[in-house]
This record gives C-alpha cells, sequence and structure tokens, in this order.
C-alpha cells in the first residue's frame, strides 16, 4: 500500500512541480493536478456558461483569472469537507493545493494522509495569496517544510530525496 501525501503552498509555490518530482523518482505515486480533478466536477459546469468556456481545458488555464470564485464552487463541493480529498485519493497517491482549512482539518480527522509537505517559494515569488482562497498555515509539527526559493534543481535534489523514503 502506497503512502498518501499532501502537498500545500501558496499559488505558484512548485508544489505541482514538486509532485512530479517525486514521480519521477518514485514511479509508484501517482498524482493529478487538484484543480484539474475538481474542475469538471465542480467548476466547468458553472463558470463555463459565465465566462463562455468551451472546454475544461479552457476553464482551467483561466483559473487564476478567477481563484476566489474557484475556492467558493470547490468549497461548495466539497461536503462533507473531506470529500475532495477522499476523492482524489481513491485514485492518486497525492493531494497537490489543497486550499481551505476547515477542509484540511476535516482530512486531518480522516487520518487521510501519511505526509505533509509544505512548499515555500514566497521569498523568490513574494505572493501570499489573500486568505479568502487559501488560508491554511504552516504548522511544523504536522509538515515537512521544502523551501523552493532557490533554483530549480534544488528543488528536484529535495524531491529526490524524500521519493526514496516514501
Amino acid at each position: 500500500m502506497s503512502k498518501k501525501i499532501l502537498l500545500l503552498g501558496h499559488s505558484n509555490s512548485g508544489k505541482d512541480q514538486f509532485a512530479e518530482y517525486l514521480v519521477k523518482y518514485n514511479p509508484s505515486l501517482s498524482f493529478e493536478s487538484s484543480s484539474l480533478f475538481v474542475c469538471e466536477k465542480a467548476v466547468f459546469p458553472t463558470l463555463s456558461a459565465k465566462y463562455g468556456y468551451s472546454t475544461i481545458d479552457e476553464c482551467y488555464e483561466d483559473r487564476r483569472n478567477h481563484r476566489v470564485e474557484w475556492a467558493d464552487l470547490i468549497s461548495a463541493y466539497n461536503n462533507p469537507k473531506h470529500k475532495l480529498a477522499s476523492e482524489i485519493l481513491a485514485e492518486h497517491d497525492m493531494y497537490v493545493g489543497l486550499r481551505k482549512n476547515d477542509e484540511y482539518l476535516a482530512c486531518m480527522e480522516q487520518n487521510l494522509f501519511d505526509t505533509i509537505f509544505w512548499v515555500d517559494a514566497t521569498k523568490r515569488t513574494g505572493q501570499f495569496e489573500g486568505r479568502d482562497s487559501f488560508d491554511i498555515d504552516f504548522d511544523p509539527k504536522k509538515m515537512i517544510w521544502i523551501d523552493n526559493n532557490s533554483i530549480l534543481w534544488r528543488l528536484e535534489e529535495k524531491a529526490k530525496y524524500w521519493a526514496t523514503i516514501l
């Protein structure tokens, strides 16, 4: 049985890249962007008419322009609050990009994750999301902090190390 992994961090922190590296060095692991996973289920049906999207990919590619709407639609879909994580983990080993603290806490109550990574690039990118779209705080007792404030090959080195442990 493989481990169940959660990757957290602000927008553009490198969560997906870190997940890709984990899979590269541990091919038994799998993931899909949580945004793409939920787009089909909860976002595209609502936003396609509002913004004229003709495909799920088109909606997904425009997600950064509507972060709060996406967060609200995902929160509405995600009832009970661990529903989306459970659906993703039924198909994949990693949930990349959980965004709401109430959902995080519900997942923790269900013991859904074996390992939690916090990918940080805030010094490099200067990006901190508003709490209306991302309201989870780093917890050093429960999360492994991955520094992505340097050059990309260092992130890959860290993923290679962790992939051998997972």
